[in-house]
């Protein structure tokens, strides 16, 4: 490979959303931010993973905005999470950061997978100058709108992602200048009259403890329940999914237990129930026959894992000796909901 001559303010940075939200939930997003930094100074120049501590230490003074001090500190904390012990005589210390595979398998990242975001250095950049409170809030903003069909995304959904808070998420969502914010409704109740359309919006707000409002549409007033908002990078690109690298890649078909429900997803009509639109704020019901249908992210179905001889033998193994004879519904314990 060529060594690269992309000026540092267009040196491409691709961040993960599904490594980002396991970065800032064991609270290392600093440690990462500098280390996604190094790693694409390395591919860029074509090297072998290793820099100078001093080297480091300025890169954080000047990308996060923080003392030499802290940055000194910050050295220490990477050590064996990002980078190896440094060596070498004082002034002249040489590391070598770890490699994807080492970190992805210490982050261990749970959410489902998404599209890369590429960005330049530049829009890590806050007017005109760089700081950790800028790029903390980018770095949420990335989880937030890690979706490609931009459906909603309670800030619930993003603190269990991120581990934040939810004065910290908002905080974070209102800063972040390359985010667009875009508000959803859904249909819930439609009035032949004005006074009617009041007593609806007053009755479901009451109720439900919702914000709504009422809209003229297609010359009828509706009541409109308000759902979280989308978000939308509009600076960077977007990689499909087959640009992942294969060091994220291990961790797609991977079992987690438990397995996090879904916050947005819509039942199919069926005869015992009526069509059901469920929302996670509260996990209230749309019931109404009407009700828009806005976002379907079903919960996958139940799939077989194959398991060993000697495992098998195990679990036969184990049913005797508790004297539980084995159904064909039991199936050797090896269906799961994934």
């Amino acid at each position: 490979m060529k060594r690269s001559n992309v000026p540092l303010s267009e040196l491409p940075i691709i961040l993960h959303p599904e490594v980002v939200a396991a970065a800032l939930r064991t609270n290392e997003g600093e440690l990462f931010a500098i280390w996604t930094l190094l790693k694409a100074i390395d591919i860029a120049r074509d090297g072998s993973g290793k820099f100078r501590v001093a080297t480091i230490q300025k890169l954080m003074t000047q990308f996060l905005g923080v003392s030499e001090r802290y940055a000194y500190s910050k050295v220490n904390n990477g050590i064996n999470k990002y980078w190896n012990k440094p060596g070498g005589k004082n002034g002249s210390r040489v590391t070598q950061i770890f490699g994807r595979g080492a970190v992805f398998e210490r982050l261990q990242p749970d959410m489902t997978r998404s599209e890369p975001f590429v960005f330049k250095l530049r829009d890590f950049e806050a007017d005109g100058e760089w700081n950790w409170p800028a790029i903390k809030s980018l770095l949420v903003g990335v989880v937030a709108s890690r979706y490609v069909d931009n459906r909603p995304v309670s800030l619930r959904a993003i603190q269990e992602c991120t581990g934040l808070s939810r004065r910290t998420v908002q905080l974070c969502l209102s800063r972040c200048e390359h985010l667009k914010r875009i508000t959803n409704y859904a249909k819930v109740h439609t009035a032949s009259s004005y006074e009617e359309a009041r007593r609806e919006h007053a009755d479901i707000t009451f109720t439900t403890k919702l914000p709504h409002r009422i809209e003229l549409q297609d010359g009828k007033l509706s009541v409109m329940r308000q759902l979280p908002n989308s978000y939308i990078m509009v600076t960077p690109s977007r990689q499909p999914l087959r640009k992942r690298p294969k060091e994220l890649r291990l961790y797609d078909h991977m079992e987690h237990a438990p397995l996090r429900p879904k916050l947005y997803y819509e039942e199919e009509p069926s005869k015992r129930k009526p069509k059901e639109f469920y929302v996670s704020l509260g996990w209230q019901k749309f019931n109404q026959v009407g009700a828009v249908r806005v976002w379907d992210q079903k919960t996958p179905e139940s799939r077989r894992v194959r398991i060993s001889l000697a495992e098998r033998a195990l679990i036969w193994a184990d049913m005797a000796v508790r004297k539980k004879a084995p159904t064909e519904d039991d199936d050797l314990g090896i269906e799961h909901d994934v």
